[in-house]
């Protein structure tokens, strides 16, 4: 995809980076939904343990010309696919958030 750029992927090795791009793709299919041409930005952290486990801290932007502000949501896990999962999900409850609020301040305006 084109409109998807990274942040990161040095750090990881071959099988995360193909985690992060089959999960980015199906997630920016349901993204691109809502907003047509959207660009979407991933930074993607990797944090070493003393252990043999590893943290992510993951961080989605999401442009668009019709959203005011810049859509974001971050999230962190033990697990990449975990943290990935988890910061869509809080990428998606924002979008739900700021359609609620257009609806909202669309329906005070009509009113007299």
């Amino acid at each position: 995809m084109e409109n998807i750029s990274y942040l990161g992927l040095k750090k990881l090795d071959d099988l995360e980076i193909m985690t992060v791009n089959g999960l980015t793709d199906r997630f920016y299919s349901r993204i691109n939904k809502e907003f047509k041409d959207s660009s979407l930005t991933i930074d993607i952290k990797k944090y070493k343990s003393t252990g043999k486990r590893s943290k992510y801290s993951i961080h989605l932007r999401i442009n668009h010309p019709s959203i005011k502000n810049i859509l974001t949501a971050k999230q962190y896990d033990w697990d990449l696919a975990t943290a990935l999962h988890k910061t869509f999900d809080n990428i998606f409850s924002e979008i739900e958030h700021r359609s609620k609020k257009e609806s909202i301040k669309r329906k005070k305006s009509i009113k007299p």
